[in-house]
């Protein structure tokens, strides 16, 4: 398994990638994509070396082979489907950022425990919250985004985690307690925010 780094610089290297290609370009050397993305070149020609992508010293690496060869070691399925629990506005937003689209990333559901915010019909329905693990079972969903209040997260999660989910992005504010089997990323925008005033002010 790659580790988790070299992971996100594979994903940010694709990003870049797929922006030069929509530019008009079909090949690119290794420090132009280390300068749009903030590595050194040393850095990328490394990464490609041991994940066995290879280039030309005279040409550099073709785009397209290069997005194709990315998308295999990130093993990138037809369609990958996430779930949302707590549909405030961030649940929202995420459900109508398009963006995901391209990438094969499908929010397929958001469940709430408020009546009021139940809505079936909308492109993407949102659901009562006792249906949600019969719908994850159903449609085989492994992965979800927990947007709910900080005092109800850790019974969801428990719920999720009984339901077959291995992996939870976290927007509460709050460290989830798990014996390791299932992956979390925690997304703390307080912490993330206040850390960015504190760089400012420090300056």
């Amino acid at each position: 398994m790659i580790n988790r780094k070299r992971i996100i610089r594979l994903i940010r290297y694709k990003n870049v990638l797929k922006r030069i290609l929509n530019s008009g370009e079909e090949r690119v050397f290794s420090n132009i994509l280390a300068e749009l993305t903030g590595e050194k070149s040393t850095q990328v020609r490394k990464d490609f070396s041991l994940l066995k992508i290879t280039g030309n010293k005279k040409s550099g690496y073709d785009i397209n082979e290069l997005i194709d060869r990315i998308n295999e070691i990130l093993i990138k399925k037809d369609k990958n489907s996430a779930i949302i629990v707590g549909c405030g506005k961030i649940a929202k937003a995420l459900m109508d950022y398009q963006n995901f689209k391209e990438e094969n990333i499908e929010i397929c559901a958001g469940f709430d425990s408020n009546p009021k915010k139940i809505s079936p019909s909308r492109p993407v329905p949102i659901l009562p919250l006792e249906d949600m693990n019969k719908y994850i079972s159903d449609n085989e969903v492994k992965v979800a985004i927990l947007t709910v209040p900080a005092r109800f997260a850790q019974e969801v999660f428990d719920q999720l985690k009984e339901s077959g989910i291995l992996a939870v992005m976290n927007f509460a504010p709050v460290t989830l307690k798990d014996t390791g089997d299932v992956i979390i990323k925690y997304i703390n925008l307080d912490v993330e925010l206040e850390s960015l005033f504190y760089f400012v002010n420090a300056r």
